[in-house]
Order: structure tokens, then sequence, then C-alpha cells
């Protein structure tokens, strides 16, 4: 199956943010689609990969770069520079990864002009968590975009998101009225809301920082008419659907896709539109 791939600059608030589109030639529609939510890493390979992935099960599917936002990304996180600083970190255990004593250490090892490159790098990199509600208001125009624009014109949307995607992907369901349904991969839950959508979420059984979370959505759900279904996987680390890492677990990994895409027909789908108890 031949998949388009295309970028689209989407308006947003905070100026337009590139995003990298792939579709099948669909025959009829509106079709369903999904917005897929990077992790602090942009939208790399592997990103891309989950978004053609999302296309062959028949939806049009949307990753917002939000290292972009505003029109570009700042030369600290090119796409060189992050994969540098992303092969660094994928050289440390995995308990080490949101350390910053422990990556401070292993930097302490290389010369200064590398040491100056991966803090640079990092300091941008990770400082996107800290907005948050800037990324959630944001994708929620990527949404109305969708709704308004090309196959998926007045279809449903969905989302998706990893790691810090995945967070932001569980505040777009507190937020965002237009999304139909929203899934998380190993992402913190907020501390409250409502839910405006059915939510799912993937968590590794290692990923305890993560899963200690997952409660707050438990009790968000338990006061709303929708749903919220939590899967988490025995052995499993954060990050385990991320096949370029080495946390990537095969079988957490074919088991959560198998559901998430169950999930988006139950949810996107109109002729199968339902919930999941």
């Amino acid at each position: 199956m031949k998949i388009k791939e295309s970028w689209a600059e989407i308006s947003t608030p905070y100026g337009v943010i590139p995003s990298y589109c792939a579709a099948q030639d669909f025959k009829t529609e509106p079709v369903p689609g999904v917005i897929v939510i990077q992790e602090v890493w942009g939208v790399d390979e592997h990103i891309k990969d989950v978004t053609r992935r999302i296309a062959q099960a028949g939806y049009f599917a949307v990753a917002p770069d939000l290292l972009s936002l505003g029109g570009e990304r700042d030369k600290a996180v090119s796409h060189e520079r992050i994969s540098e600083l992303k092969d660094f970190v994928n050289s440390l255990p995995p308990s080490a990864w949101g350390d910053p004593s422990k990556r401070e250490e292993a930097m302490s090892k290389f010369d200064k002009d590398k040491q100056d490159r991966l803090n640079e790098t990092q300091t941008i990199a990770f400082s996107q968590i800290g907005r948050m509600d800037d990324f959630v208001n944001a994708l929620s125009h990527v949404s109305k975009w969708m709704q308004s624009n090309g196959p998926t014109r007045n279809g449903r949307i969905g989302a998706v998101g990893f790691c810090m995607g995945g967070a932001i992907a569980a505040r777009l369901a507190l937020s965002d009225a237009g999304l139909s349904a929203s899934a998380i991969f190993y992402g913190s839950a907020p501390d409250e809301g409502s839910l405006k959508c059915n939510l799912i979420g993937f968590y590794g059984g290692l990923d305890e920082n993560v899963n200690k979370t997952i409660p707050n959505l438990e009790k968000i759900a338990g006061n709303s008419e929708f749903n919220f279904s939590s899967f988490i996987y025995p052995g499993a680390a954060h990050g385990f659907h991320n096949d370029t890492r080495p946390s990537y677990h095969e079988n957490a990994s074919r088991d959560a896709v198998a559901r998430l895409l169950e999930f988006f027909a139950q949810n996107l789908t109109p002729d199968r539109a339902g919930t999941i108890n």
C-alpha cells in the first residue's frame, strides 16, 4: 500500500507549526484522522514511522513538530543535534534517562565542546515539558484544521502521544471537545479535569514515576460520562514502543498497537463508534 507523505504548515496562536502528514489514496471521504504527538525528540524518523503505520490502518495521520512551533527549529535542536542527544541518552540505562545528575556525570567524560552541545540541546528539548499548556492549545488548533481541511473534513479526530506526547494526549482529552478519542503511551496524567472523550493508556510496569499518576485519571473518569482504560505491561520500561531505543519491548508494543487500533476503530469510525468498558 502506497502512503502519500507531505508537510503542512498549520496556523496556531503561536505561529505556524510544520506538520508531517501521511495518508492513503482515499476513495471516499470524510475519513477519521489521528494526531500523532511526539516525544521530546520532535518529529523524528520513529514518529514518522508511527504516523505512516496509522495511515496504513486507514486514517489521515498528522504529526505536528512541536520543536518547530512558530515556524522553524532553533539550530540547537536541529535533527542532527537531537540525534546526538538521543544517542547519548540511549547509551545510559533507562533508570538514568530522567535523572539530571546521572546524565551530567556521564556527560562529564566528553570533551568540552561536546558537553556544551549536549547541554544546549537538552536544555531546549527538555524545557518543552514546561510548555504543556501551549502545546495543548496549539494541538487543539491542529484538530480544528483537520476537521476543516483535507480528507478529514467533518470527520472524527483522535490523538495518540508518546512520553511527553502522552502527557499532552491526556490533557487534550480534558480540553478539546472536538476530539473523539485519545490515547496515552507512558505519559504522566494531570491532577484534575473533566474528560471530553474516551481515553486509553498504555504503560510499562517498570515506569514507576509515570504509573503513580494513573489513579488521577481513574478518579477523573469516575466523575465523567467517558471512559478511561489502562494497560500495564510487566517487565516493560518507559518508551517500550520506540523500536529505535534500547527500551523497546516487542510483546508489549505488539499488544498495545492492537488495542490502540481497536480503540480508534470503535471511537473514530462512525458505523462502529462506541465505548470500551
